[in-house]
């Protein structure tokens, strides 16, 4: 998926157009994190797969991690289990751009942690949910304000003429 294959209604241009300037300069525009929420079938797993493919065509030797918050869960567990959880904080930590898709609200520790390095080394965070950073429940207050630090979208379901322009 890229941007030319991404179609888009009036209502998410905000978001595609967040995702076409991170990819140009990931990490350090205002869209950091970028946190895409919407009901189940709009396109938030398009949309962030079109922002790593076209970072990754403009940046090549940037490191881009899309994974979904199930598998996240499942290597914290298994690294707490193995009791490797500083390999599993570092190899997150060193990538340029983290995508997590599907809001989870178990590891927050271990997100928090990776989170705030990321952040402060100029490297991009995506996260896509189907509801808004403070309507999941259990989120950390101080997840919710590091949250607010970037651009939170709304994809709404697309007008009739975008829906058939999909279909084709």
């Amino acid at each position: 998926m890229t941007f030319d294959n991404y179609v888009e209604g009036d209502c998410n241009r905000l978001a595609r157009s967040a995702g076409w300037a991170i990819s140009k300069n990931p990490g350090k525009t205002s869209f950091n994190p970028l946190f895409i929420y919407s009901e189940v079938g709009l396109g938030k797993t398009h949309l962030v797969n079109a922002i790593g493919v076209q970072t990754k065509t403009n940046f090549p030797d940037k490191t881009v991690v899309y994974v979904s918050a199930d598998i996240f869960y499942q290597q914290y567990i298994e690294a707490i289990k193995t009791k490797n959880l500083n390999d599993f904080l570092w190899f997150y930590q060193a990538v340029d751009m983290l995508i997590i898709a599907g809001g989870k609200g178990k590891t927050q520790e271990a997100f928090f942690h990776i989170f705030n390095s990321l952040h402060q080394n100029n490297k991009q965070i995506i996260i896509t949910a189907d509801k808004s950073p403070v309507e999941i429940s259990g989120f950390e207050p101080r997840l919710l304000n590091r949250f607010k630090w970037g651009l939170t979208a709304d994809l709404q379901v697309p007008d009739l003429e975008t829906r058939i322009a999909i279909i084709n």
